[in-house]
């Protein structure tokens, strides 16, 4: 094996480009490198902490809206159970004062028809014989 000058210049040359380009492009490169991974990772531990935190907020929207619903249907049965109890109310006022209207109403007829009654039979007798006399066309005597 004979081993060539050309040989060991080229080894030579191929570490010091090595060194050389380790301290030059290397090592800054993966600098670059490591400092990229490191802001990526830093992006997305700030967007899973972001996500984590608008998920708590969502869920205490939903459960603050879920809560007013609950409230405005509690409010709305109350208000319908009073309008309710208030319809009931007028209804039951409504057919006491026809009630007492009807009844004070069939008083003063039975009154009025009472007084009609006295007045006209002291003359039913007379009214009797001129409707007859009218009707048979004759004087009646009874």
């Amino acid at each position: 094996m004979d081993l060539d000058v050309t040989l060991i210049a080229q080894f030579l040359i191929l570490v010091f480009l090595l060194v050389t380009l380790n301290g030059i492009l290397f090592k800054p490169l993966l600098g670059v490198l490591d400092a990229r991974q490191h802001e990526v990772n830093g992006v997305k531990s700030d967007i899973e902490r972001l996500t984590e935190a608008s998920a708590a907020d969502i869920e205490a929207y939903q459960t603050r809206l879920r809560e007013a619903r609950d409230i405005a249907q509690r409010e709305r049965d109350t208000l319908r159970n009073q309008g309710r109890d208030s319809e009931r109310k007028l209804l039951t006022d409504a057919r006491s004062e026809v009630a007492r209207t009807l009844s004070s109403a069939r008083e003063r007829t039975a009154k009025a028809e009472s007084a009609a009654r006295a007045q006209l039979q002291p003359q039913v007798v007379d009214l009797a014989k001129q409707i007859a006399a009218k009707v048979l066309g004759r004087e009646v005597n009874g």
